[in-house]
């Protein structure tokens, strides 16, 4: 059982340490990114979930902001109308991937990244009305 209880921690530690683990730029699409933590589901489910580590997850937060800033602009970094929307837009992102990865969602990794682009470019009423419509098909 200790043996099994060092592996996990050591795993914990290996995604903690590393970066580049939610580093989003042109090379690393957001369904590459979702696929990452499909593959690390069983650490990152611990570490984001209620009764994780929060440090990591204020990490998370500061490295998706920080991608919001690089791809879009400073402007993204100081106008208050513009820090409002990229805050949401990242808390709501990060929600839906705690959400995914921390219960027993049949959803797929590409599932999951063509419902957060949906959120994140036609926004939630309108992906919603998309989704119900596809339903309905």
């Amino acid at each position: 059982m200790c043996q099994i209880e060092d592996s996990v921690i050591d795993a914990i530690e290996k995604v903690r340490a590393a970066s580049h683990v939610f580093t989003v730029n042109k090379a690393n699409n957001l369904e590459q990114l979702v696929t990452l933590c499909d593959e690390q589901r069983f650490v990152l489910s611990r570490l984001l979930s209620d009764h994780g580590e929060g440090h990591f997850e204020r990490r998370v937060t500061q490295v998706a902001n920080q991608a919001f800033i690089d791809e879009y602009g400073p402007a993204y970094g100081t106008n208050p109308e513009i820090q409002l929307l990229r805050v949401g837009a990242t808390a709501s992102s990060l929600q839906m991937l705690k959400y995914w990865l921390t219960t027993d969602s049949p959803l797929t990794a590409s599932q999951v990244a063509h419902a957060l682009i949906a959120i994140q470019t036609a926004g939630p009423v309108k992906a919603l009305a998309s989704f119900q419509k596809f339903q309905n098909d």
